[in-house]
């Protein structure tokens, strides 16, 4: 699955969603854009799947219409190490993410 992190979840996470194909949102040249833009270029360039941290996206923008998932992580910090464990949580929520939909994973 073509997968975009977003711009405030670290870059490094990238590495373990194996079997994926992951790029970060800076590397596109999106790191500015706002979510709603942020969206649509992702979908307009093929991506099914964007990670983040935002955890008011679901409540600011509508994607039933659209033919992108989203994965929310909910961790108090968003240090890489406070995500890293929530890797394989990801990649089994990737399987299930449906277009237009919101998937939240929650740290323990």
């Amino acid at each position: 699955m073509r997968v975009l992190l977003d711009n405030c979840v670290d870059q490094k996470f990238a590495g373990l969603l194996e079997g994926h194909d992951v790029v970060h949102a800076r590397r596109m040249g999106w790191g500015a854009l706002a979510n709603r833009t942020l969206i649509a270029e992702a979908e307009a360039n093929g991506f099914q799947a964007i990670i983040t941290v935002d955890k008011n996206l679901r409540y600011q923008q509508n994607i039933r219409t659209r033919k992108i998932g989203i994965i929310i992580l909910d961790c108090y910090r968003i240090a890489y190490w406070n995500l890293a464990p929530l890797a394989d949580q990801v990649i089994l929520a990737l399987r299930d993410l449906a277009e237009g939909s919101y998937i939240t994973i929650k740290s323990q």
